[in-house]
């Protein structure tokens, strides 16, 4: 089953436990980053009707966290 992929960035203020747990809740690991521009990718395994729109929604939910997200699919 092919991950879907999102690439993030998240705000500097944001601390690795808060960011490890809203990527567990999600169902997802970190498998890149950061680069040198400070960028993540973040993989998910497809549950049901998961998409990358969907999980880019949810992530935007958390300004807290999120700077910015965008989905690496084609």
């Amino acid at each position: 089953i092919p991950l879907l992929k999102v690439q993030v960035e998240f705000i500097e203020t944001a601390q690795e436990i808060q960011i490890r747990r809203l990527v567990q809740e999600l169902g997802g690991q970190i498998v890149n980053g950061p680069t040198p521009d400070g960028m993540y990718t973040l993989g998910f395994v497809p549950k049901g009707t998961d998409s990358s729109e969907s999980i880019l929604s949810t992530l935007k939910t958390h300004p807290d966290l999120i700077k910015t997200a965008k989905s690496l699919q084609p």
